[in-house]
């Protein structure tokens, strides 16, 4: 998102301030109780909102949880660089869950996700995610990894299979018409994408028991069958999300931008 033509987060506040977040809650409240729901899902999404301080996460998880008389199942998506023992004693109090973003080994990983000085940022991902699971490992929601064509499929799945996560999410990397994502040629047939999701969904379904749920795969079975998705990326389902920025407006998908 910081790398691509929209540069509208150049406007925004790099924290929201308590007092929008304290309204953001009131109104997700409102809108539980106006609608029954038994559950609401709010995500610390960023850039990356660990840099926000151990501190910053403890009040906003506390103000969430106080004012939301609903059950609130509290995450946060990381790229776990940050995961220090105060940082998971603060997640762990407020049993926020956590979702780690990392794109395979480290030589698929370390291409896009590196530090200002070039450095690859896989070996402290990878030690946040075996603290994680030492520590808690009830709190690890899933890995998120975006695909690049450059990486082999099947060593992709089987290197984020060394942290044991309970879900993998498979990302498609942004596009459009005008800038379609790398390697896809809008005016070609052949799907490139596909046919790397597909080696995936080949040796996955195969392994018996299933060491993990693959979502987008689950979700398209699910869709197939006759239900309905709950991810905005596959079906035609209505979005059931909407973003709430640093300075408090409201979208619905930020991808969208």
């Amino acid at each position: 998102m910081f790398e691509m033509a929209d540069e509208s987060w150049r406007g925004q506040p790099k924290t929201m301030s308590m007092k929008t977040l304290s309204v953001a809650a009131r109104r997700i409240a409102a809108h539980a109780e106006d609608h029954q729901l038994p559950k609401v899902q709010i995500i610390l999404h960023g850039g990356e909102p660990l840099l926000a301080g151990p501190g910053y996460i403890d009040e906003i998880a506390a103000e969430l949880r106080t004012v939301i008389s609903t059950t609130v199942d509290l995450r946060v998506q990381t790229n776990g660089t940050l995961i220090s023992d105060p940082m998971l004693d603060i997640l762990s109090r407020h049993e926020i869950r956590i979702g780690v973003s990392l794109d395979g080994n480290q030589q698929a990983n370390d291409v896009h996700r590196r530090y200002a000085n070039g450095h690859g940022s896989f070996d402290q991902a990878a030690r946040s995610l075996r603290k994680i699971r030492a520590r808690t490992p009830h709190l690890l929601a899933g890995i998120l990894a975006t695909i690049d064509l450059r990486n082999d499929p099947v060593e992709t799945y089987e290197a984020l299979q060394d942290f044991t996560p309970p879900v993998v999410d498979f990302l498609l990397p942004h596009g459009n018409w005008a800038s379609p994502p790398p390697g896809r040629d809008p005016l070609s047939s052949d799907a490139q994408y596909g046919k790397w999701l597909a080696a995936v969904f080949d040796h996955w379904y195969v392994i018996s028991p299933q060491r993990c749920q693959v979502r987008m795969f689950s979700e398209i079975i699910h869709v197939m069958l006759g239900g309905h998705a709950s991810v905005e990326t596959v079906g035609l389902a209505p979005v059931s999300l909407i973003v709430i920025n640093s300075d408090g407006t409201l979208e619905q998908l930020d991808t969208l931008r």
